[in-house]
């Protein structure tokens, strides 16, 4: 499967791209030698890349992607993912984890079961969401109109006779004026010339933002972003 080419139109709400990817799989007693053929800056390969997966299955895999700096030092891709499965999603993840931070990588486990949080993708549907956030080059976007934002109509008088279970559940409910001032910050300059760019930034902070956070509040800020999409899109 080296030298593999997988074409890919990504095409969501805001643009539409075709892009490119490139499979590789080096064997190890190649991979410098591969790795500094990519990183030769008059060979071009930096200029055109814009996105660096790299999966691993074994965690002593894992030590391969160290070797990979030069390249990405090269090429500064927008978008760096580290991505593991089958037998490598162990004991180590926080490993795995704490280096990707450090480095400027997402890390990935596409096993992990999807989660129950509004907006807080997991595993494969998390890869796919980390590539469709990205400005690709020559992409063309797509002629929005501006529209009346909508705010969704919440219960915000508790019934009583509902149950205390209920009602703590209601209590965790952001609020009308939470979700307008989530979505100002996301879309407030959605109608400008770069108001995409901006509303995708703010969404990639707020995400890096929320994996600091504890669960509850976490959950509250998820809660916030999935109902100020909703208005956005006046649902």
């Amino acid at each position: 499967i080296d030298g593999l080419i997988i074409p890919w139109t990504i095409d969501n709400k805001y643009y539409t791209a075709s892009v490119d990817f490139w499979l590789d799989e080096p064997a190890i007693d190649s991979l410098k030698e591969t790795i500094s053929a990519y990183s030769e800056t008059d060979n071009g390969v930096g200029q055109v890349v814009d996105a660096f997966i790299y999966v691993f299955k074994q965690p002593d895999d894992f030590g391969g992607i160290h070797q990979w700096s030069p390249f990405l030092e090269n090429c500064e891709p927008a978008i760096r993912l580290s991505v593991t499965h089958e037998e490598a999603s162990t004991s180590n993840d926080t490993y795995f984890e704490d280096w990707c931070l450090e480095n400027q990588f997402g890390y990935i486990d596409i096993n992990q079961p999807p989660s129950d949080i509004p907006m807080d993708k997991s595993g494969y549907d998390l890869v796919v969401d980390e590539l469709h956030t990205n400005m690709w080059d020559g992409l063309s976007r797509k002629d929005g109109k501006k529209t009346e934002v909508r705010l969704p109509d919440l219960k915000l008088e508790h019934d009583k006779s509902i149950g205390t279970e209920k009602k703590k559940d209601d209590d965790e409910l952001p609020t009308k004026e939470d979700i307008g001032k989530m979505h100002d910050q996301l879309f407030g300059d959605i109608d400008q010339d770069d108001g995409l760019d901006r509303a995708l930034q703010s969404l990639q902070a707020m995400r890096e933002k929320g994996k600091d956070l504890p669960d509850e509040e976490r959950r509250k800020m998820a809660a916030q972003v999935a109902l100020s999409f909703a208005a956005q899109l006046g649902l």
